[in-house]
C-alpha cells in the first residue's frame, strides 16, 4: 500500500503513536491506523485471539499532551 500523504507518525511511546496529521488526511490516517492496528496485524500474528481496539485522543494544532481531547474508538470507517 503506497499513499502520497504528508502526515507522518513521529514517534511511538509504549502503546501509543504520536502522529503529525494534516487535517485533510485525518480520516484516511484514522482508517489506516485502525486497519493495520486491529485487522492486518492478525495476518502476521495469528495467535492473537482477543478483540483489538484503538482509542483516539487529539490536541489542537500546535497543542500539547495536557490538552488532549478523547475522540473515542476508531471504527474502520474512512
Amino acid at each position: 500500500l503506497q499513499k502520497k500523504m504528508r502526515s507522518r507518525i513521529l514517534l511511538e511511546v509504549h502503546d501509543s503513536i504520536i502522529p503529525n496529521i494534516y487535517p485533510e488526511e485525518e480520516n484516511i490516517l484514522d482508517y489506516l491506523v485502525w486497519l493495520y492496528g486491529t485487522q492486518k496485524i492478525r495476518e502476521e500474528w495469528e495467535w492473537i485471539n482477543v478483540p483489538l481496539f484503538i482509542e483516539k485522543k487529539i490536541s489542537a494544532i500546535n497543542g500539547n499532551w495536557a490538552e488532549m481531547e478523547n475522540k473515542g474508538l476508531l471504527t474502520g470507517e474512512a
